[in-house]
């Protein structure tokens, strides 16, 4: 579910063939989990909790 911002930003470019292919590629895949990890860990901290109501 952490990736729903992200798909957000980013469903016009997904939703395409060029889209599909870019994110299918290993080195795309390898540059984008370290900014996944990173939200996933400020989701997972009590201050993500500030923002919650």
């Amino acid at each position: 579910v952490i990736g729903i911002p992200f798909y957000a930003l980013l469903v016009d470019f997904l939703n395409t063939d060029y889209g599909r292919i870019f994110f299918s590629l290993d080195e795309v895949n390898a540059l984008c989990k370290p900014i996944y990890d990173a939200y996933a860990q400020m989701l997972d901290s009590p201050e993500s909790l500030l923002y919650m109501n």
